[in-house]
């Protein structure tokens, strides 16, 4: 080999390189269909966050025209968080976790970065039934209309889905769940258990185009935490099967066993730790660390895994074997 050609192998061998080591230093995009007021975020999830530098906050304005009004970290559309506990609540929810002004979809946030910090985050929250005034309206229409009520709430997730694919995100971990459980627990006995199944019988319809329409983009769904067959809870992540939509079940704190709240059944496609212990100390006066639990907890974890393999370059059917193929994902990325 003379040397132009020696000369020109170690310039293709060095761009190839440089190449590969760029795409394994992405940051992948995660995007969060939850509230997150960002200011409750821990500092090092607040170092992940997306910002969308072509709009200015809180000017009531769409200044870089994409249709949406100071999405700098992500979209809001209304002020109905309160439809769902615990899912987006601006009020926080320190009575169950001991954290001030800090939501479910911020512990989702904290779960990722911790187990994660190499990911980017942004946040766009479902505009649950955008159209209905109170809760009386919403429980006559889930019992008197159920399909109108479960198309409300796809239309809701579809938009935030399609915001999230504009700005090229990854992974959605969907960490809230909807199941028979959750209806009777929410609603009473003011909406049947045949109204439950209509609502769902739409959604799914629904749910199935909306996935099957972003095949680029892994949803990782949470099992729910009823300690039942998802079969028998009729839980609606776990009806939806298609490569890119996966649910998510915990193990226990040692990543061996079912944890005890955790659904199961087959339709549970991947195990991750159902526990994490999040560090509080710098956004509390009162609690240095404190362990969050549940599929909300596995699911955010399994998706942090699924970006650390998506980093390296890996194919979506790669990475969906991984998950899969693992017994348990652990809190942490060695």
């Amino acid at each position: 080999m003379n040397k132009i050609a020696f000369f020109i192998l170690c310039l293709l061998l060095g761009s190839s390189f440089t190449a590969s080591s760029q795409k394994s230093k992405e940051r992948v995009l995660i995007g969060i269909p939850e509230y997150v007021d960002p200011h409750s975020l821990l500092p090092e999830a607040q170092a992940c966050l997306h910002i969308n530098r072509k709009e200015r906050t809180d000017n009531n304005i769409d200044d870089d025209g994409n249709g949406y009004v100071d999405d700098t970290y992500g979209i809001a559309f209304n002020d109905y968080y309160w439809l769902i506990p615990f899912v987006s609540n601006k009020k926080g929810i320190e009575y169950s976790y001991g954290v001030k002004n800090t939501s479910h979809g911020a512990y989702v946030a904290n779960t990722l970065v911790t187990v994660n910090p190499n990911v980017r985050l942004v946040f766009a929250e479902i505009p649950l039934y955008e159209y209905i005034l109170d809760q009386y309206e919403l429980r006559t229409l889930l019992r008197q209309q159920p399909q109108k009520a479960a198309n409300l709430f796809c239309d809701a997730f579809e938009r935030s889905v399609h915001y999230m694919d504009s700005l090229g995100v990854k992974i959605i971990p969907i960490a809230w769940i909807w199941n028979l459980s959750f209806f009777k627990r929410f609603f009473g006995n003011s909406i049947s258990e045949n109204c439950y199944v209509e609502w769902l019988k739409v959604f799914r319809a629904r749910m199935d185009k909306i996935i099957a329409g972003h095949p680029h983009i892994l949803f990782l769904m949470a099992a729910g935490n009823d300690s039942q067959d998802t079969r028998r809870n009729l839980t609606m992540h776990s009806m939806i099967k298609y490569p890119n939509a996966l649910t998510v079940g915990a193990r226990d704190r040692n990543c061996q066993n079912r944890a005890y709240f955790s659904n199961y059944g087959p339709l549970v496609d991947v195990w991750a730790a159902g526990y994490i212990t999040l560090d509080f100390s710098s956004k509390s006066r009162w609690l240095d660390k404190e362990e969050f639990w549940g599929t909300s907890a596995a699911t955010p974890i399994a998706a942090a895994w699924a970006a650390y393999w998506f980093s390296q370059g890996l194919s979506m059917e790669e990475v969906v074997r991984r998950l899969k193929a693992a017994d348990c994902l652990p809190p942490h990325i060695p």
